[in-house]
């Protein structure tokens, strides 16, 4: 992504909350690294 590219970087911000609030990041972190990695 470029710096220039605000929207797209709003995009990803977006979709990586929406993950983390319903637990998806978490789920998935535990599957490929065995622990938790969410911050």
């Amino acid at each position: 992504m470029r710096k220039d590219e605000a929207d797209l970087k709003r995009q990803f911000d977006s979709a990586i909350m929406a993950a983390k609030a319903d637990g998806t990041l978490k789920r998935l972190s535990e599957k490929w690294f065995g622990f938790d990695v969410t911050p």
